[in-house]
């Protein structure tokens, strides 16, 4: 099996060591600085590799979006070659080589930590998948399935691992995929954890058949069955104990010219403060709701300017923005030094801008929040 592996040249080390673990693996590994000879065609040869690969693994850090680089085009290639690929295609895999937040058009993707003691076994474990996946067999070490194993109940105390539930479906076409984690406490509150992040994604999965069925029947001679399909992850934005902020990306392709992308989420503020929404974390004020909205719709007409013609290139007003401001303001997420609320695409931005984040410090929104959480959010921001 050809694997192509992109890195940006800072962390030339970090791709030696992948390569030097898959190559003693006995994989066959593209890199630039080992296959490359003098007077080659280097974007040739290294586009070329790219769309030979069985497999494409990329090298997340900071640095690769503190510039221009040859690893972002990269990875836009990546991004292009997937959308081609069948549905339950494993093509590529995303590796992080610090703690820091990945772009948010990648988070789709499940992806392996070097930074943390194992990875070449979690490198090793998705290689083999997708091996599997080519000779049309199961990988030694499949992911755990809901339909065939229960996630395991260790002691009470906050987990500190989790592990990924896969589903797979597909009836005449309608094909969906789902996964999601599920934590080993058993206190109602980790109970209350994963009855939540399960019926979130289920609902999207087992509500896809429905879907798709009427797009059909509406559209019965411009859709084809086989062409249906839908992607359901759920990730970790933050943790830290029993402090958890989750993210759902709902990916899927309904007919058109393109598929679609959504975005949802979930926070627990611990056993102390349960599952908040963003009416909770606000008291329920519709003027603070409001005046949050308003702000975000500033900051992107900061972030994105406007048009020739004087226009923002935003597809709504402050005014509108306003009004629906707990419909916008609901998909947010935190961590210890931010609260981000995403927009999916056409909600406010055209769908070339993809998924749109607006971040506030903690400390900018603090005297909004109720007395209740204030010490769940002092927790949060003191780690």
């Amino acid at each position: 099996m050809q694997i192509f592996l992109g890195y940006a040249r800072e962390d030339l080390e970090h791709a030696k060591d992948v390569a030097a673990c898959l190559k003693g693996a006995g994989y066959s590994v593209w890199r630039d600085g080992d296959l490359l000879v003098g007077g080659d065609n280097w974007d040739a040869e290294r586009l070329a590799g790219q769309k030979a690969a069985d497999f494409i693994i990329h090298l997340l850090s900071p640095v690769i979006e503190r510039r221009r680089s040859v690893a972002m085009r990269e990875i836009r290639e990546t991004l292009r070659l997937l959308e081609d690929e069948p549905f339950s295609s494993n093509l590529a895999m995303f590796m992080r080589l610090e703690e820091y937040r990945v772009p948010v058009q990648l988070t789709v993707w499940h992806y392996v930590d070097k930074f943390k003691d194992g990875w070449q076994s979690d490198l090793l474990r998705a290689v083999e998948k997708r091996v599997a996946q080519l000779e049309g067999r199961k990988p030694q070490n499949p992911t755990q399935s809901i339909a065939t194993e229960a996630p395991t109940v260790e002691a009470a105390e906050a987990p500190v691992t989790s592990k990924n539930v896969e589903l797979m479906e597909g009836t005449e076409g309608f094909t969906s995929r789902a996964s999601y984690p599920q934590y080993p406490g058993k206190t109602p509150f980790w109970e209350l954890v994963n009855a939540s992040i399960a019926s979130r994604a289920l609902a999207q999965h087992v509500g896809w058949r429905t879907q798709a069925e009427q797009l059909l029947e509406y559209r019965p001679d411009q859709l084809d069955p086989q062409e249906l399909w839908q992607e359901v992850a759920v990730t970790e934005f933050y943790r830290d104990d029993d402090l958890l902020s989750i993210r759902i990306y709902i990916h899927d392709y309904s007919g058109g010219a393109h598929p679609n992308h959504g975005v949802e989420s979930l926070n627990f503020f611990g056993n102390a403060g349960g599952l908040v929404g963003i009416r909770e974390l606000l008291n329920w004020d519709d003027e603070t709701a409001k005046w949050l909205a308003g702000l975000c719709f500033d900051r992107l007409v900061a972030a994105y300017g406007t048009d020739d013609d004087g226009s923002t290139f935003s597809l709504t007003t402050r005014e509108e923005m306003e009004t629906n401001a707990w419909q916008g303001l609901d998909r947010f997420t935190f961590d210890r030094r931010t609260v981000t609320f995403s927009f999916p695409p056409y909600e406010v931005m055209p769908y070339a801008c993809g998924i749109i984040e607006c971040s506030f410090f903690w400390h900018e929104i603090i005297t909004k929040i109720p007395d209740r959480y204030r010490t769940v959010v002092d927790r949060i921001r003191n780690g």
